[in-house]
């Protein structure tokens, strides 16, 4: 790992129904001192994060992040707080350390603190051995993803991240931590490996009815899309039809 460090947030228990939460910050240098070089690495792109939950959410709820660097962490909350606020948030980024901008790597659940943290350190040494540095991702746009099961009811708002092939900096990332995982027995809670899908959590809200509707008839019943061949316009709009596959019993 050049020049750059991996960090771990670990969060502390919520005994008795008092908050006693502390947090340790500790950084792994690879290289034995941390330059200038290493510190600007850390500014400027996304880095590891280990996260457990407290004993009042789920402790043995674990999961490897990818998170912005400091300078950058305060616009995904502003967006978070400012637009969706008033939706009735489930899930609303915030300043405090308890709901922190990140994209999931892997989730996973495990019952022993020492046997996560022995995941979190073979996790390290594949990176290490990869040479592993810290990258910024690809946003795609925005999505609107409609809740199911416990979050039934409610929308995900989502920052889209282009996965890119299997040598791509997200995907060599999630697909070592699904490694690890595999190597001790579990395997992740969220989707995975060619079903998994990047991305940072703005909110979870309940949608405005007009919005609702719209959005639910745009999703519905899409019938069977066919295949075409024609021309677009300068701005990329379908403009003409020159041939459908199959070809229609007329013909075209």
């Amino acid at each position: 790992m050049k020049n750059s460090q991996i960090a771990i947030y670990v969060a502390g228990n919520i005994q008795k129904g008092h908050e006693k939460e502390s947090e340790i910050f500790c950084t792994l240098n690879f290289l034995g001192v941390l330059g200038r070089k290493a510190r600007a690495c850390l500014k400027s792109c996304f880095v590891f994060i280990l996260m457990g939950g407290t004993s009042l959410l789920y402790a043995n709820h674990y999961t490897i992040v990818l998170t912005p660097p400091a300078d950058q962490t305060a616009k995904y909350i502003e967006v978070s707080q400012a637009l969706y606020s008033q939706y009735q948030p489930q899930y609303l980024l915030n300043a405090y350390g308890t709901s922190s901008p990140h994209i999931t790597v892997v989730q996973f659940d495990c019952d022993s603190p020492s046997l996560a943290q022995e995941i979190w350190k073979s996790m390290c040494e594949k990176m290490a051995e990869e040479k592993f540095e810290t990258f910024a991702p690809l946003f795609a746009g925005v999505s609107f993803i409609e809740g199911v099961g416990l979050y039934e009811g409610t929308t995900w708002v989502e920052l889209a991240v282009k996965r890119g092939d299997k040598t791509s900096p997200i995907m060599k990332v999630h697909h070592t931590a699904v490694n690890v995982l595999k190597t001790f027995g579990l395997t992740p809670l969220n989707a995975s490996c060619s079903d998994y899908r990047p991305h940072l959590t703005l909110a979870r809200i309940v949608m405005p009815k007009q919005m609702e509707v719209w959005s639910k008839n745009l999703c519905e019943n899409p019938g069977n899309f066919r295949l075409e061949f024609g021309l677009s316009d300068e701005h990329w709009q379908y403009a003409r039809t020159f041939s459908i596959f199959p070809p229609l019993k007329s013909g075209i």
